[in-house]
C-alpha cells in the first residue's frame, strides 16, 4: 500500500456544494470483477437535496471499469473556485497513464495513483469548507474509489484508492492506493455505506439471511452466465431498501469485466456514458 499526506491549507472557504454518493458493490473472482452502484447523490451546503441520476460507474474505452463511493463530487459556488467529480478526474488519470505508457493494460494501479493524486490536490484547495470538515468528522474514509482491468500478464487485477481524513488532525487527510487482492466476503467488496452493505454480504443477521434466501433464483438474468451480475444488483437493491437515511436510492447501474478483456454493461442510466 502507498500513501501520502496532504496538508489542507483551505483557499477556498464555504457557499459550495459536496456531492455525496452513497453505496457501490464489486465482485471479484478469476473470471471476472463486477461492479454495481445506486444512483443517489446526496448534496451538502444551505439547501442539501438528493437527486436520483448520479453515474458512480464508468467504462474507459473498453479497457478499465471504474466505481466511486462517498465525496463524489465538489462545485464551488464562489467565482473561479474549484470544482471536480470523481468521474472527470478518474477519466484524466485513465488518460495520463495511457499517454505516459502507451498502454494501459498492466497499468490499473497507476491509474489509481494518478486519480489519488489528482483528488489530493483537489481536497487540498477546500479545507475551509464546513461541510467537508463536518465529513471529515463524521468518516474517515472520505472517498474511495476502484479501478479494474487487465493486468501485464492477461490475468484480472483492480487497485483501490482512498482519500482519508485525520481525526486527529482536522487539516490533514491521506491518500492511500492499493491492489486488491481478492474481496473476503463471498468476493464482494463493499464501499459507502460499509456497515450496511456488509451485513447483507455477509448474511450474518437474521433479515440478511432471510433477503439471502430470496436470491436463489436467476429473477430477471437471460442467461446462467449473468447470474452474478443479477445477484450483485439484488444486494444493491436489498441494501437501499433497509437504508434508513435515505442516502442510497435511484436505479442501479451495473458492469461486468471478464478475463478476456471484454466488457458489458448490464444496466445503465441514459445520463451515464
Amino acid at each position: 500500500m502507498k500513501f501520502s499526506l496532504y496538508t489542507l491549507f483551505g483557499i477556498f472557504t464555504a457557499s459550495a456544494q459536496i456531492q455525496h454518493g452513497t453505496i457501490a458493490l464489486i465482485l471479484f473472482d478469476d473470471d471476472k470483477i463486477i461492479m454495481a452502484a445506486d444512483s443517489r447523490g446526496n448534496s451538502g451546503g444551505a439547501n442539501p437535496n438528493n437527486r436520483d441520476d448520479e453515474c458512480k460507474i464508468a467504462v474507459f474505452e473498453d479497457k478499465v471499469i471504474y466505481v466511486s463511493a462517498g465525496f463524489v463530487a465538489f462545485k464551488s459556488n464562489v467565482p473561479q473556485g474549484p470544482s471536480w467529480t470523481n468521474m472527470d478526474e478518474a477519466r484524466k488519470a485513465y488518460s495520463t497513464v495511457l499517454e505516459r505508457f502507451g498502454s494501459i493494460q498492466g497499468h490499473t494501479s497507476d491509474t489509481a495513483e494518478e486519480f489519488a493524486d489528482r483528488l489530493g490536490q483537489n481536497f487540498s484547495l477546500i479545507a475551509a469548507d464546513r461541510d467537508l470538515r463536518a465529513l471529515a468528522l463524521r468518516e474517515e474514509v472520505l472517498t474511495e474509489a476502484f479501478f479494474a482491468g487487465v493486468s501485464a500478464t492477461g490475468s484480472l487485477e483492480m487497485a483501490r484508492a482512498k482519500i482519508v481524513a485525520d481525526p486527529h488532525h482536522p487539516g490533514r487527510l491521506r491518500r492511500d492506493v492499493e491492489m486488491v487482492i481478492r474481496c473476503i466476503t463471498d468476493r464482494i467488496c463493499v464501499s459507502g455505506q460499509k456497515e450496511l452493505g456488509m451485513e447483507f454480504a455477509q448474511r450474518d443477521t437474521e433479515r440478511a439471511k432471510a433477503e439471502a434466501k430470496t436470491w436463489t433464483t436467476i429473477g430477471d438474468a437471460t442467461s446462467p452466465q449473468d447470474y452474478d451480475i443479477v445477484r450483485t444488483i439484488q444486494l444493491a437493491q436489498t441494501i437501499a431498501r433497509y437504508d434508513t437515511e435515505g442516502t442510497i436510492g435511484g436505479p442501479i447501474d451495473a458492469v461486468q469485466l471478464n478475463r478476456d478483456g471484454t466488457i458489458r454493461w448490464y444496466r445503465r442510466k441514459q445520463n451515464c456514458k
